[in-house]
Formats: C-alpha cells, sequence, structure tokens
C-alpha cells in the first residue's frame, strides 16, 4: 500500500489550478533510484525510491512543475518544514529533501517514510477489529497528534486515507500538506484567500470554515473524532450530498448528526460519550486536546472515570468495582481511614483556635468541654454497668444530649466541633450532620467566633466522606478563597483545605487536577520547623491514588516508595500513617497480578497493625481485607473467606454505622462463598449486612452488588420467584439511580434472563438476552465468562423449544 496521499487531490474546493501535462518519470531523484510510482495527486506524485547508503526505501514525493503559483510551491516546501519538525514512532519520518532540475523546471522534493500497509479504514475492516480494539487504535493516534501539536503543528486533513497501519499494528499519520504551524500561539505560514477551503470537507471542523487560520488543536480532535465514528457505525456523523457547497457548509454547521447509538445501539453510554465529546460543534465543550482524548480512550480500556463525564461518586466507585471487585472495599475503607488520620482531627479546631483565640478563653472553653466529657462518661457508664467495657459511641450520645443552655456560645461550639469530628471518625454519617446542623445554629448566633469561618469546609468534608464529593466541592472551594484572604491564618491550615479538595477532585474523576494541585503542595516550602512527616506522607498517599487512578501506575508507586523511608525515620514503622501508606504501597503489586507477594507482604504488616493498633482498629482491617483479596485472588478460597468472616463480625460488632464498608466487605465474602457452594449462609450475611442500610439510602455501587449477590444465592437455593423479584427490584433502582447504558445494568438483565430460564418463562429470556448478549460480547469479547454464560443460557431455550 502507498505510504504518502497527497493534500490537494482531496483539497475539493481549494480552486487549485494544474499542469495538463506531467514530465516524464526520472530514473534517479538524489540519492535514490526510483523504482515505480505509488501516487499522485493535482500538485505533486509520489515514488518509490531505493537507496544504497543506507540501505532503504523511501516514498518520494515531487512536485509536478515549477510553474504552480506561489501559494502553492509554498505550500509545498511548508510540507518539508512541518515534517522536520517530527520524529514519533506514530509519523511518517522526513529522510531528507532537494531539488530536481529537468524538463519540468527546478522542482522541490522530499524523502520520507516508506510504509508498507493498509489505510487506516481497510485495515479496521479486514483485520475485524472490534470496539476496544478500535479504541486502542486510535488512541495511539491522539497520542500521535499531540506530539505533534506539542511541537507547534496542526494538521488540518486528518482522515481514514491520511493515516496507514503498518504490518506491525502500529499507525502512521501522512500527508501534512496542508498542516498549519504555529509559534507562541500565533498562527505561521500559508494563509488561505477569503473564501477558499482548505481539508476535507466531511471531517472539517465547524470553525474551520470560517477561515483556517480559526483552526486550533481542538480542530485535529474533531476530526479524529468523527474518523472514530465512522470506524464503528461505518457511515460518517453527517450525509453530505450532491448539494452545493454552501449548503453542504450549513450541513456540517448546523445539519443533523445522527447519534452513534442510533445506528449502533450497543455503543449507547461511555462509547458514544467520549466519541461525541470528541467531535462537539462547540470547540469549548470538545476534548481541549489530543492528550486529553487518549486519555478518555485509556480511561475506558481500563474502566477508570471518564473526564468527559462529570462523575457522581457512585460512578467513580463503580467503575473501580468493576476494576478490582475484591479489593474495592478494603481500599474504600482506606482511603477513608486516611482521609479522617489527615490535618481535619487537630487542625480545624485546635491550630485556628491557637492562633486567634486569647489564651484565657481557650483555656476556659477547653476546660468546660472536659467537663461536659467527664460527666458524659459518668452518666454513659452507671454504678452498676461497671466493669464493662464503654463504648466511644454512648460516651458521645450523651454528650450530645447534654443540657447546652447552660454553656457559653464558645463552648458549645466547641463541644460541637468535637461531636462532629468524633461521629464523622466513627463514619456516623447521619449523627454527623445532626452535629454539623446545630454547629450551624450556634455560629449563627455568634459568627464572631473564629472556628465558625470553617464551618464550610467542614460541610464539603463530610459530604465528601459520605459519597457526595460533587456537592463538597463548592463548600471547599468557598473555605479556600476565604483562607487565602486570612493574612494571619497559620499556612498549614490552607494547606490541609486544599489537600482534602484535591482528593475530592480525585474521588470525581477529576485526577489530573488532584495531581497537579497536590503535587504543588508537596512541594511548597514549609516555615522552618513545622513540616510534618506524618502530614508530607499523607498527602504524598493522596498523590499516589490520584496517580493510580489516572494510569500512572509506574509513577503511583515510585512517589510511595521514595516518601516512606523518610516518614519511618521520623515516626516509626508502627504509626498507622506509615502502616497505612505501606498498605497502599503493596496493592500495586495487584496490577501486577502478583498475588503471592502480596500474600506475604499484606501478612507481614498484618501483624505490625495488630501489634501496634490492635486486631481490630480500622487500619487493621484495612490491611485484613487486602490480605483476605489477595488469597481469594490466589484461589485460596478457604483462607480468603475465614478472613473475610472475621472482618465482617469485626465490622457488626464495632462499626455498625458504616454499612457501605460492611456491605463491600459482603460482597468480597459472597464471591468467596459461592466457590464453596455456601448459598444458605452467603445469603444471611447479605441480609443480615442489608438490614444496616437506611431505609430512605439511595441506590450505592455497594448496595447494588450485594442486592446482585442476594439474587444470585436465591437462585442458586431454588428460589426463584424471590430471585426473579430481587433482580427487578435492583434494575428498576439502578436505572432511577443511573440511568441506561452501564455494562453493570446489562449484567444484572443477562442474570434476570437466566432466572426466568430457569422458571422456563423462554419468551422474555429470550428478548433480554438479545438485548444484551451483543452489548456483552462487544464489551468483553467471545471468550468472557459472562458471554459465554449468556450463550449458554441461549443454549437451553434453543434445546427447548427442540423438543
Amino acid at each position: 500500500m502507498q505510504s504518502t496521499t497527497m493534500s490537494d487531490q482531496h483539497t475539493t474546493f481549494a480552486g487549485q489550478s494544474v499542469a495538463n501535462s506531467e514530465p516524464a518519470m526520472p530514473a534517479e531523484i538524489g540519492p535514490y533510484r526510483i523504482v515505480r510510482t505509488i501516487g499522485r495527486g493535482g500538485m505533486g506524485i509520489v515514488y518509490l525510491g531505493e537507496s544504497s547508503l543506507p540501505k532503504r526505501q523511501a516514498a518520494i514525493k515531487l512536485m509536478l512543475t515549477d510553474r504552480f503559483d506561489t501559494e502553492g510551491v509554498a505550500r509545498f516546501r511548508r510540507e518539508m518544514d512541518v515534517l522536520a519538525r517530527l520524529d514519533h514512532p506514530g509519523i511518517a519520518r522526513l529522510f531528507e529533501a532537494g531539488s530536481l532540475s529537468d524538463e519540468g523546471g527546478n522542482r522541490p522534493w522530499f524523502a520520507m517514510e516508506y510504509i508498507e500497509g493498509q489505510s487506516l479504514d481497510d485495515y479496521v475492516r479486514e483485520q475485524k477489529l472490534n470496539h476496544r480494539q478500535i479504541f486502542g487504535l486510535v488512541g495511539q493516534i491522539a497520542k500521535a497528534l499531540h506530539y505533534a501539536h506539542q511541537r507547534g503543528v496542526i494538521h488540518r486533513d486528518i482522515k481514514p486515507a491520511n493515516i496507514l497501519v503498518d504490518r506491525q499494528g502500529q499507525p502512521k499519520i501522512l500527508d501534512f500538506g496542508i498542516a498549519r504551524l504555529s509559534e507562541g500561539g500565533e498562527a505561521v505560514g500559508i494563509k488561505t484567500r477569503f473564501g477558499q477551503i482548505i481539508g476535507t470537507l466531511a471531517y472539517m471542523s465547524p470553525e474551520q470554515f470560517s477561515g483556517a487560520h480559526q483552526a486550533d488543536v481542538r480542530s485535529d480532535v474533531y476530526a479524529l473524532g468523527v474518523v472514530l465514528y465512522q470506524l464503528l457505525s461505518g457511515q460518517l456523523p453527517i450525509s453530505i450530498g450532491t448539494t452545493s457547497l454552501l449548503e453542504a457548509i450549513k450541513e456540517v454547521t448546523e445539519g443533523r448528526r445522527t447519534p452513534l447509538s442510533e445506528r449502533q445501539p450497543q455503543f449507547k453510554g461511555e462509547v458514544e460519550l467520549i466519541v461525541e465529546t470528541a467531535c462537539q460543534r462547540d470547540v469549548e465543550h470538545r476534548y481541549d486536546s489530543a492528550a486529553s482524548f487518549a486519555q478518555d480512550l485509556e480511561a475506558y480500556l481500563r474502566n477508570r472515570p471518564l473526564s468527559a463525564r462529570k462523575p457522581s461518586l457512585a460512578y467513580v466507585f463503580g467503575k473501580f468495582v468493576r476494576r478490582n471487585p475484591l479489593i474495592a472495599g478494603a481500599l474504600a475503607l482506606a482511603v477513608v481511614s486516611l482521609v479522617v488520620a489527615t490535618i481535619w482531627s487537630s487542625i480545624a479546631a485546635d491550630r485556628a483556635l491557637r492562633a486567634e483565640l486569647a489564651a484565657t478563653q481557650r483555656a476556659q472553653e477547653t476546660e468546660a468541654v472536659m467537663g461536659l466529657l467527664t460527666d458524659a462518661i459518668r452518666e454513659a457508664a452507671p454504678d452498676q454497668a461497671r466493669g464493662k467495657d464503654l463504648r466511644l459511641s454512648e460516651v458521645l450520645e450523651s454528650l450530645s444530649q447534654s443540657r447546652m443552655s447552660d454553656v457559653a456560645p464558645g463552648v458549645g461550639i466547641r463541644l460541637r466541633e468535637t461531636l462532629f469530628e468524633s461521629r464523622l471518625a466513627l463514619a456516623d454519617y447521619d449523627a454527623a450532620t445532626l452535629e454539623l446542623d446545630q454547629l450551624d445554629k450556634l455560629c449563627g448566633s455568634d459568627a464572631s467566633h473564629p472556628s465558625c469561618w470553617l464551618n464550610g469546609a467542614r460541610r464539603g468534608r463530610f459530604l465528601a466522606l459520605a459519597g457526595k464529593s460533587e456537592q463538597a466541592l463548592p463548600f471547599m472551594q468557598q473555605a479556600i478563597s476565604t483562607a487565602k484572604t486570612r493574612t494571619d491564618l497559620d499556612p498549614e491550615i490552607l494547606k490541609g483545605l486544599e489537600v482534602e479538595y484535591a482528593d475530592a477532585l480525585n474521588q470525581t474523576g477529576q485526577s489530573e487536577k488532584s495531581i497537579a494541585l497536590l503535587r504543588e503542595i508537596i512541594a511548597r516550602p514549609a516555615a522552618p520547623g513545622t513540616l510534618d512527616a506524618r502530614k508530607q506522607l499523607q498527602r504524598v498517599n493522596l498523590l499516589s491514588d490520584a496517580l493510580g487512578e489516572f494510569g500512572k501506575l509506574d509513577e503511583a508507586e515510585q512517589a510511595l516508595a521514595r516518601a516512606i523511608p523518610d516518614a519511618e525515620a521520623a515516626l516509626g514503622a508502627d504509626h498507622p500513617t506509615v502502616i497505612l501508606a505501606r498498605n497502599s504501597l503493596i496493592t500495586y503489586r495487584f496490577d501486577r497480578d502478583d498475588y503471592a507477594g502480596a500474600i506475604t507482604e499484606f501478612s507481614e504488616l498484618l501483624k505490625v497493625a495488630e501489634q501496634s493498633l490492635g486486631p481490630e482498629h480500622r487500619v487493621t482491617m484495612t490491611i485484613l481485607g487486602n490480605l483476605a483479596a489477595a488469597r481469594g485472588m490466589n484461589r485460596e478460597f478457604d483462607a480468603a473467606v475465614a478472613l473475610f468472616m472475621r472482618r465482617d463480625e469485626v465490622f457488626a460488632k464495632r462499626y455498625t454505622r458504616d454499612w457501605r464498608s460492611r456491605l463491600n466487605n459482603i460482597v468480597n465474602l459472597a464471591s468467596m462463598q459461592i466457590q464453596r457452594n455456601e448459598f444458605q449462609e452467603g445469603l444471611d450475611r447479605v441480609d443480615g449486612a442489608l438490614k444496616a442500610v437506611p431505609a430512605d439510602a439511595s441506590l450505592s455501587p455497594e448496595w447494588g452488588n450485594a442486592l446482585n449477590w442476594r439474587a444470585t444465592f436465591l437462585r442458586r437455593l431454588g428460589r426463584l420467584d424471590e430471585a426473579e423479584a430481587q433482580y427487578r427490584e435492583l434494575i428498576g433502582k439502578f436505572v432511577a439511580s443511573f440511568g441506561e447504558g452501564d455494562i453493570q445494568l446489562t449484567r444484572y438483565r443477562m442474570r434476570l434472563a437466566g432466572t426466568l430460564v430457569d422458571q422456563k418463562n423462554f419468551a422474555e429470556a429470550q428478548t433480554l438476552l438479545d438485548q444484551t448478549l451483543p452489548i456483552l460480547i462487544e464489551t468483553y469479547g467471545e471468550s468472557h465468562n459472562t458471554v459465554i454464560e449468556a450463550r449458554g443460557y441461549l443454549d437451553q431455550i434453543k434445546a427447548a423449544a427442540g423438543k
């Protein structure tokens, strides 16, 4: 296949005049012996040439004649200048250039890499690539485009014919004949005449019709989005017939675009979202760079959150559960533990008050709060109850019910702060929000108290920990803005606010912004003697988490590995923050499928946590869950079940309000019990955990997974009517909470179809399988267990029909 196309051949409306005669094929051009003609266009011809030193083949582009207008010659030479800037495996390389004097005049030429391959659309069609393979291919092209954009080159004519795929499957971008150069943000090079259109109409972005000087890197993103649409559907999003130029332009800029899912229903959801974001008519709503486009393509393939979607925490965590279903619960708990253990337990109240309250007032308030706490302990532990362990929740309940009318406003504010922080640390979100409401009321009557301005930040932190990070962001932003106006504020308080904001950004899928902010905070100079090893490691841990979510796993692991030794030297190896960081570092073994190594390291770390923190500490439970997950992934099901059961017993006894974490543990345990045919035991545990879910709670990924496992256990027990009802309830709640288009919903419907097959309700089962099987095949491929399961149900239906 020819390695180079001619841009002017496809410049339908450029209005170039060309010579009618063509000079004879030369025997040599520069150091190249000419073998044959491999392509031609209106302005030039491409030959296959061979050189002896170095020995190689090249595609040599030679201008047909030197009698073209000045602009035509400039465009030809401009392509040489463009190619000279670029050296990337995804772009055809320039070897050398020169001029040839013959009957056609003094004609410029350049030699470039000769590529044996197929055009992009032919390659996809002949190789019968599925949509995931197409995403991988287009992602490589987007990265090559980004490389060109970083060097000031905008292609302006991206289309399948200008992209070849070589025999190794490497795509190569060709034909930079109408590319535009920019230096320092200003366009340089060829200017187009008024009314002249450069490019291929069907792939051109709307802004290019207002003059090529309007095009920027997003114009290439648009064209590549159209290419992706075409590869997935076999058609273009906008149909351009044999109309006039003005009518064709109007069709591109204003006409109806056929949604991808209208032509290919299986792509409704994330696939369509990515395509639509790439080729948005409004440049401000388009991917802002080819790199962003490539990152979302990779995010889809890795089951990570998309930047194109404004993600809810349910969406972000749902993607994580699908990616790592066994360790999701454990890692979610680790994040909660990490955040709760950060700056807020002491900074928000202690540092702010130490900086701004007079010593006498602070001492009085502290003494009063301690007195109330002592009274609360006495009331929660009457004489007859002595000798038994006193729970912190009982003390907090007694303290919350203390008479507040007898205390000064400042003391009441300090008390509610204490209660709020304690409730939050126990994951008792319902009680925490009540304390926060009371704190807002107190601050309303005493707004001068120096701690009250932090209430917005507390509200944001509460919302983030309760799974509502999107709602948390505005509160956090406002708190940061306020903090920056306070010249007398301890800088560490501002850092603390920004760290929590960065974590919330990561939880809502904005990992790139989170990474940038955390890097800046970590690098920010600290006042002498104020650098805290614990906080620094916590921040690096959060940065590592964000890097991992962004797909930069090696960098994430390296950041933690560098930070841990210094923190160990300052804090000790048994410090909770160090233990959590080491736990995070070990989890990267999962990405390398090194389960045996993870088991060894988690086991050693678990001993350290049990000895230093206690066998039921939250951090200990985090490591225990990860160890169980690693044993499960290593197919040590009996050992995994024992560990998950131990963890569930602790949650059922000590962390009764944290129903989300317990449900995650139950889901992990269920996946093990199903392997051991422990159906009734699994059902009982799921039912026990579901009882802790608040009646008014909206569907969460944890809850959805638990309901799915409940239906699975009912089905395995032969309670088919109950299983059917459970699946229908789950599907209804899922659609109401998240809408259509999620692959989890497709899996739930497929499982409902299996239950209907068990009930001999073949007609409805057939309908559901006809809807779900194509989507499952496109998502997972023919060999995936889920697809095999669905085909098994179809075989049962066919067998029943043949009887």
